[in-house]
Formats: structure tokens, C-alpha cells, sequence
């Protein structure tokens, strides 16, 4: 078995001397990225979602969690906005290739830059219900403007195509995410409100997140998503037809699809946004939604993995066992600090499953330096003898170690966030702790640019 190294790092976070004008990561820097992976010996990139997430296109200086992004389309801030010729043929191909999302969309888009909102509950009672009267009638309003968000997706599109064909020839694998939740102001939303719990007054009283319990290591989460109608069957078909149509789209973007918070299939937290004692835990569809999906992704050809990291994930992996899907392991889930104790299926990690994608951290944790620096001298010496690696006082060395215990560990895909490669301390993000104004997560940049990446020995 072929092992396959890789670097997790999300698009906002790339920089380069090339492209250093752009306040954001652009695609060109991503084929840039490529070279550097291509040099270190690796053959596998872990982008997240790329789709948009702001308010109106003119607040896009500041990077949202890009699980609140639309599910669909590459966000433009990512595109080179150099003037480039489209061709009305290729356009005909694109509009019909992707039909299915395109559509809503960029009428979505229309009318929010219209609005100056994509927040559709404040638009007109008509297109606010989806109305398919009003459909028509804002669709031959904003003619121009929808043409316009369709040429936007078309050349993003083809950008992405360069750096998708760049990564082929390198032989290295992108990686996507299909997050499990979408956000209120979402097209997909909108062009389906049956599917969500949204109340008659347009207003959200439960959403998505974690009710408080003892021991859980970030408490109570409000992550803001709407919850999916899963008890309504007869909207079922409608939630996994979303499901289907994002993993369609996805399997043209990537060649692996992480499938995020996949326990919330089985149970998923319902938080009260007025009283938290209403705060519970909800039942999902269970298996049969996580079958539907990937007898789907099968015919795709496009492989498939879970999150199955957190808590009370019995039943999700009786189920993953029965359908072969590989999930993942974290190493610095290892020993949980907060309840002293060591947690079985990432602390033993010369027993990780082949068939799993193993992690040092993730955008959610901290990094791995920054981890160790908090773990007491006998909380690490305790870490040292769960693994089976020689205590080291020293920091920078004993991370070293850590990471190399892992690369040399069982699992096929072996995924290292770039701040563990380089040894630092920014964190990309900590879960349910956004902000409207001066949010922190999502922030981080590369600490240099692309062009002065060390060329590690990424095999050792």
C-alpha cells in the first residue's frame, strides 16, 4: 500500500510574492502551492470549501467560516481579475454542464447585490418564498446582472480547471469538504426552505451547535445552521437530493470529499437561541441517509471519507464499518486534557486503521506545537508512554517527534496542517466563538510566502 502524504491549509491562507497585491489567496497561488508539494515529496492537498461566504461584494476584505459558505460555486475573491476572453460557446457548456446549481445561484447573487443583502428574509414577500411567478419575473428584471455572476463562475471555473490539471500531472490529490450544515443566507437555502426548520415568522429559534455538557472540551457551541427537517419524511428526498447535488458538484472540484460532522446523520445538536435549558440533542436518519449518499458518490467515482471524530459515535461507526467508508484520526485528540484521560481511537495510534485519514490537528484544535506547550511536563510524559516515542523537553523537538510518530503510522492518507510542518502557533479557527465584528477565526495567513517555504523532508 502506497502511503499518501498531504498538507491541509484553506485557500484564504495562501501568499505569495508573485500575487502579493491580493489581500486573499488567490488560485494562482494555489498552483504555486502545488510546486512546493510536488518538491517535499507530497501527493495530497486538503483545501476546504472554496465557496462564498460574505454579506455583499463589497465587505469581501474579511474571511467568514467557509463552513457558513453557499455550498456551491467558487468565491470570486479568489480569482485573478485579470481581463480574460470568454467565449460565448464555452459559456453555453458551462451553463448546461452545471444547470442543476447555477441557476439559483446566480439569481441569488443578483438580487442580493440588488438588495445590498443576503439576508433573504428581508427581500420582497414573492422571491422571499421562491416563489416561481416572482422567479421569472426577477430573473428577466436582473437579466444582466445574473449573466454577469454566471461569466464570474465560468472563469473561476476555468482558473480552477488550470490548477485542478496542475495537480493531476503532479499526481497529488485535492481534498474537499461537503460541510455538513449550510447557512441561512445560502441560494441552496432559499431555493429550498421546506427542507430546513424555519419558522412561519422567517425567524431561527433552533439552530445548529452543541448543548452544554460536563467534560465536553469547548462547552456549549451556537454555530447559527438551520436545522435540516429530517423529521418530516416526506421532505427527506429533498435534504439528501441537496446532499447528492453538493457531491455532485464537489466530485468536479476534487478527488476526495470529506464528509463534515457525518455523526449529525445520528444525532445533531438543536440550540435554543432564547433559552438554553431547551438546548437537546436531536435523532437524525441514520444510516439510511449516509447509504443514500454514498451508493451516489460510487457512481461518481469519486472516493469518499467521514468525520468521525467527538462524542457518542457508536452507531456512526457500526455504520461506516458496514459501508467501507474510511473515517479519521486525530493524533492531538490523543490525551484530553480537560478530563485527564486518553481517548482510545487516537492515543493508540500504531493501531489507526489503514483505511483512515490520519491527522496531527485540525482548523478546528489548536496546532500541534501550541498543544504540546500546554500539556505538563507528566501529562506529556504519560502522552510519551501511550505511544510509545521517548520523552523530550524540548518543544520544538518532542512536536517533531510527535509528527513523525504519525507519518510512520498505519493509515493510507497522512494529512499535516501546514502550521505543523513549520513548527507555529496561529490557529486558523476555535469552534463556536465567531464574532459579527472582530472575529479572529479564519484569519490566518501563510507566515511567508510560497516562494520561501523550507523544502522539508516530509518522508522522515
Amino acid at each position: 500500500m502506497k502511503k499518501i502524504i498531504g498538507t491541509s491549509l484553506p485557500f484564504s491562507s495562501l501568499y505569495s510574492e508573485k500575487n502579493k497585491k491580493y489581500k486573499n489567496g488567490i488560485i494562482d497561488d494555489g498552483i504555486l502551492f502545488l510546486e512546493w508539494l510536488f518538491k517535499t515529496k507530497q501527493h495530497a492537498w486538503q483545501i476546504l470549501p472554496i465557496h462564498e461566504t460574505q454579506l455583499i461584494p463589497s465587505s469581501r476584505e474579511h474571511m467568514k467560516s467557509p463552513y457558513k459558505s453557499y455550498g456551491m460555486g467558487i468565491d470570486p475573491r479568489y480569482g485573478n481579475h485579470k481581463p480574460a476572453s470568454i467565449s460565448k460557446t464555452e459559456i453555453d457548456i458551462f451553463k448546461e454542464k452545471n444547470s442543476y446549481w447555477l441557476s439559483d445561484y446566480a439569481l441569488f447573487c443578483a438580487i442580493r447585490d440588488y438588495y445590498k443583502s443576503d439576508n433573504w428574509l428581508l427581500w420582497e414577500d414573492g422571491i422571499r418564498k421562491y416563489d416561481q411567478h416572482s422567479v421569472l419575473t426577477w430573473e428577466k428584471k436582473l437579466e444582466k446582472e445574473i449573466n454577469l455572476h454566471i461569466q464570474k463562475q465560468y472563469l473561476l471555473h476555468k482558473e480552477y480547471g488550470y490548477l485542478k490539471e496542475s495537480a493531476t500531472k503532479k499526481n497529488i490529490l485535492l481534498i474537499g469538504d461537503m460541510q455538513y450544515y449550510l447557512p441561512l443566507n445560502s441560494p441552496l437555502v432559499w431555493a429550498h426552505q421546506k427542507a430546513f426548520h424555519i419558522n412561519n415568522d422567517n425567524k431561527l429559534i433552533n439552530t445548529s451547535g452543541i448543548p452544554y455538557k460536563k467534560g465536553v472540551m469547548y462547552g456549549r457551541q451556537v454555530w447559527g445552521h438551520p436545522l435540516y427537517n429530517w423529521r418530516d419524511t416526506d421532505i427527506y428526498q429533498e435534504i439528501i437530493s441537496l446532499f447528492i447535488m453538493r457531491l455532485t458538484y464537489l466530485a468536479t472540484l476534487y478527488d476526495m470529499v470529506r464528509i463534515d460532522h457525518a455523526s449529525g446523520f445520528f444525532r445533531y445538536g438543536s440550540i435554543n437561541l432564547i433559552d438554553r435549558t431547551k438546548d437537546q440533542m436531536m435523532s437524525g436518519p441514520g444510516e439510511k441517509a449516509l447509504r443514500d449518499i454514498i451508493k451516489y458518490s460510487k457512481d461518481l467515482k469519486i472516493k469518499v471519507f467521514a468525520e468521525d471524530a467527538g462524542y457518542d459515535l457508536g452507531d456512526l461507526r457500526i455504520s461506516m464499518k458496514s459501508l467501507n467508508i474510511p473515517g479519521v484520526r486525530v493524533l492531538r485528540c490523543a490525551f484530553d486534557e480537560v478530563n485527564k484521560l486518553f481517548i482510545a481511537d487516537h492515543a493508540e495510534i500504531q493501531k489507526y486503521p489503514q483505511n483512515c485519514v490520519a491527522y496531527t490537528t485540525t482548523h478546528d484544535t489548536e496546532t500541534l506545537i501550541d498543544y504540546v506547550s500546554r500539556l505538563t511536563t507528566e501529562e506529556r510524559k504519560r502522552l510519551s508512554l501511550k505511544l510509545g516515542i521517548a520523552f523530550i523537553e524540548n518543544n520544538n523537538e518532542y512536536t517533531s517527534l510527535l509528527r513523525k510518530t504519525l507519518i510512520t503510522s498505519p493509515p493510507k492518507y497522512i494529512i499535516i496542517p501546514l502550521q505543523d510542518w513549520l513548527l507555529t502557533h496561529e490557529r486558523i479557527n476555535t469552534p463556536g466563538t465567531e464574532k459579527e465584528k472582530g472575529d479572529q477565526n479564519w484569519q490566518y495567513r501563510m507566515p511567508y510566502a510560497i516562494e520561501e517555504l523550507p523544502i522539508l523532508d516530509t518522508k522522515v
